[in-house]
């Protein structure tokens, strides 16, 4: 028996060209891993996060879409499906620019 999906907002399209899009996020409790595949509003697949850019606090995800992307469409990703990245881990590794509670670049 196949898992319903359970949507969570992720963003919205800021840009996007034909195979591509770069979603802003809204809050980022979380950040995604790539490869994680995103959603629209429908439960429609957008396609898969290939990249994660921007800073911790409001990562911007670059997505190879399935299907032509269009500005301000929000994005979903499902939580019962989904991997995080560990923050705190990803500090630790050297020449990954991650800040500490101090605004210090680690």
């Amino acid at each position: 028996m196949s898992e319903k999906k359970t949507l969570v907002l992720l963003g919205a399209i800021q840009t996007h060209t034909e195979k591509t899009a770069l979603v802003e996020s809204k809050a980022a409790l979380c950040v995604l891993e790539p490869g994680v595949a995103v959603f629209l509003a429908d439960g429609t697949l957008l396609g898969a996060i290939t990249d994660v850019i921007g800073s911790v606090d409001c990562p911007f995800y670059v997505v190879d879409t399935e299907q032509e992307a269009r500005e301000e469409k929000n994005v979903f990703y499902d939580k019962n499906r989904s991997s995080f990245i560990d923050i705190e881990k990803l500090s630790l590794e050297k020449g990954v620019d991650v800040e500490d509670d101090d605004g210090m670049v680690c």
